[in-house]
């Protein structure tokens, strides 16, 4: 099998998913054998032609194969236009000029948020306007430069050129690479590949994974809880707008109290809640807003938050003016509190509703003003939360709550001590909280009513629509649930989740509860409605074990990043460089602004060969990229073993190191874009057998940054 994924790559053409069905052939047996032995194969051009075809499975009758049937697309719905603001457009010296011109055009209404609706609808009349007269298809404006180059040069082969012509062709050429250029820019932000940088022709690719990712979250079609089918969009549209309506929608229940926790529930109370309600600053504002992704997807308005970015000197003074009506508890959010809700598969061939997660794409000036509440919020955090919560909290890592686990059960195996674990998951956890429980907890820890009521802004006046395969559902009003998407609510959902780890811990110290008996698992199942589990399970998305793991329960990780590198990223890496070969590794500028070599100089102390280039690191070996268990020996050599850190290096290519703290003792990293890593260990050494839980909690965190 992987003899064939080497032909897939090599031959550099796209198997198409099947939407409805994962294998195509079974041996009918009472313990079947199942695979996926058909396929259909496309090549890039086609894909480009055909960027809306999708396979699905046909009943399976009298073969032990699955008919396959390819649509082309071609009778595709025809859907209204949303406006959305391209950063392409910033390209154009005449539209950056005008911008500032149109926006102060509209004068200033009875107050700063109806300002700047105001504003911001006056600039989207006046950029479709522009858009019609100005910026024409990119498509057909690249044919015709094309043409007129090629009359040019077959006018060449009859006679020679006069000096005029010959300026004409020039100027042609000169004018196709800026056409060429924007529409990189463009399909760049349609394939949403931030590690990869535009300018190196990486259009096509750009193309085709826009193409892939429009196709893998297309929905095809739905099952509802009675097992009925929907495939019509209309169907598809009313069932997600109903559910989502049961979800959000509902009337809650009578609020929570604290009162019966009062002598149990320990906590850090908030010291100084005055200082979370200070006056807000233009640089506190600013800051934030440049802190927010620039070409994440925008909300209903189409403005995403590169045009307050890129155009901040113009907005500011608006965008203050609602922070000081916020201040004067004067600040009425509704009328730009609309968001899109998109549905991102969970897995392959999702059809129920809890199979997508809902991600909202807030409007630019909410999610402004709720990532100025989430940096404010947490600064006091840390101080408030229990150090078992591991999730957005500064100098806390996800991943630590992995590793506690992992020793608690070594621990357990080695003191020979027989233990049952319970592992809890939340479903549908932002969604269903309620917005009176998180008030009684915020006026339980101190935080002041003026607090509450900024929060209130932020989370009780927004309006909702589903986003069924591009085109949204009616408007329905949330009465609970935190948005994911929305920067402040990773924030409130620790406040909420942290009660019940407190109350927890809380009832254990006064006896209220106490250990389940190994004895009484099965008992323990049956009372909770869950099934019994065994080691190794998966926590976190990482196998949780006792004894070492075996290369068959890393099958599945390594496959999944080998496959992912292999097959898309790899094959294009060369093309981030065009002279890789003679570019330094660590000493030239190729990532970024900064060499590697003064961004990273305590692991460039390390290194022996310091000449290395940028062809030799990324030069794929001639088998496989990552050699079980998780070896590269792509940089073989490059680190002095005889050093503090031991002789096994590990070269994970195409992320950074992350830790804040851990086995690099205090180098901090990021996973966001290409550049190198190296875990270093003892081989042999009594941490040698820990070694790879920890590279596989460094892994999870990786795919999740490069959202494999």
């Amino acid at each position: 099998m992987n003899m064939f994924s080497d032909l897939i790559a090599n031959l550099a053409v796209i198997d198409l998913p099947i939407s409805n069905q994962n294998f195509t052939w079974s041996n009918m047996q009472r313990a079947p054998t199942l695979a996926k032995l058909d396929r259909f194969l496309i090549t890039t051009e086609w894909d480009q032609d055909f960027p809306h075809c999708t396979v699905s499975a046909l009943p399976r009758i009298t073969s032990d194969h699955t008919p396959l049937i390819l649509n082309t697309g071609g009778t595709q719905s025809t859907r209204r236009r949303r406006f959305r603001f391209e950063r392409v457009w910033l390209s154009r010296e005449d539209f950056s000029t005008s911008v500032p011109i149109w926006w102060n055009e509209v004068t200033s209404e009875r107050s700063a948020i109806l300002t700047l609706t105001a504003k911001l609808r006056h600039c989207r009349t006046r950029m479709k306007e522009w858009c019609r007269t100005k910026f024409h298809s990119i498509s057909n404006a690249i044919r015709s430069f094309q043409e007129e180059i090629r009359s040019i040069d077959l006018l060449e082969e009859i006679d020679t050129l006069s000096p005029e012509v010959r300026d004409k062709r020039v100027n042609l050429k000169a004018q196709l690479q800026l056409i060429l250029k924007e529409e990189e820019i463009l399909w760049k932000s349609r394939a949403k590949q931030h590690w990869l940088k535009e300018g190196d022709g990486n259009t096509k690719f750009f193309h085709a994974v826009a193409n892939g990712r429009k196709r893998s979250n297309e929905i095809h079609y739905i099952v509802d809880d009675n097992g009925d089918h929907f495939v019509n969009e209309a169907q598809k549209n009313s069932y997600f707008y109903h559910t989502f309506k049961r979800l959000f929608g509902s009337d809650e229940v009578g609020p929570a109290s604290f009162g019966d926790w009062a002598d149990l529930y320990r906590v850090d109370f908030l010291s100084d809640p005055d200082s979370l309600t200070g006056p807000f600053t233009i640089d506190e504002i600013k800051k934030a807003t440049f802190q927010l992704g620039s070409e994440k997807a925008p909300g209903p308005d189409g403005f995403p938050l590169i045009f307050f970015q890129y155009f901040w000197e113009t907005v500011k003074d608006v965008i203050f003016n609602i922070f000081t009506d916020l201040q004067e508890n004067n600040l009425y959010t509704a009328p730009t509190d609309f968001s899109f809700v998109c549905l991102i598969p969970k897995k392959e061939g999702a059809c129920h509703a809890n199979d997508f997660r809902p991600i909202c794409l807030m409007n630019g000036i909410q999610k402004i003003i709720s990532k100025v509440l989430a940096n404010r919020i947490a600064t006091v955090l840390p101080t408030i939360i229990s150090s078992s919560q591991s999730a957005f909290i500064k100098d806390r890592l996800l991943a630590d709550s992995f590793v506690t686990a992992s020793e608690l059960l070594n621990w357990c195996a080695k003191s020979g001590k027989e233990c049952v674990s319970i592992k809890v998951d939340f479903e549908k956890a932002y969604d269903n909280v309620r917005w009176s429980f998180l008030q009684s907890i915020l006026r339980w820890l101190g935080f002041s009513e003026k607090w509450w009521k900024w929060i209130e802004q932020c989370i009780c006046n927004a309006k909702l629509a589903i986003l069924v395969n591009g085109e949204p559902t009616r408007w329905l009003k949330t009465r609970k649930g935190l948005r994911q998407g929305d920067p402040l609510s990773p924030y409130l959902f620790l406040l909420v989740v942290d009660c019940l780890a407190r109350v927890t811990e809380a009832a254990r110290v006064n006896n209220l509860i106490e250990g389940i008996g190994p004895t009484a698992e099965t008992q323990t199942a049956s009372i909770l409605g869950c099934r019994v589990g065994k080691v190794p399970f998966r926590y976190l998305g990482l196998p949780l074990h006792i004894n070492p793991l075996r290369k068959e329960d890393w099958a599945s990780i390594i496959n999944r990043i080998e496959t992912r590198i292999e097959g898309k990223i790899i094959q294009t890496l060369l093309a981030v460089v065009e002279k890789c070969d003679e570019l330094s590794w660590w000493s030239d500028i190729w990532i970024d602004e900064t060499p590697l070599s003064t961004r990273f100089p305590g692991l460039f102390a390390k290194i022996i060969n310091r000449e290395v280039t940028v062809g030799d690191g990324v030069s794929l070996p001639e088998a496989s990229l990552l050699t079980p268990p998780l070896r590269i020996t792509t940089y073989s050599g490059q680190i002095d073993s005889s050093g503090e850190f031991g002789g096994h290096a590990l070269y994970v290519l195409l992320g950074r190191p992350f830790w804040t703290r851990g086995m690099f003792g205090g180098y901090g990293f990021s996973l966001t874009q290409i550049a190198a890593i190296w875990i270093i260990f003892g081989e042999g050494s009594p941490d040698a057998s820990r070694a790879l839980e920890r590279v596989g909690a460094l892994i999870k965190d990786w795919t999740d940054a490069m959202g494999i």
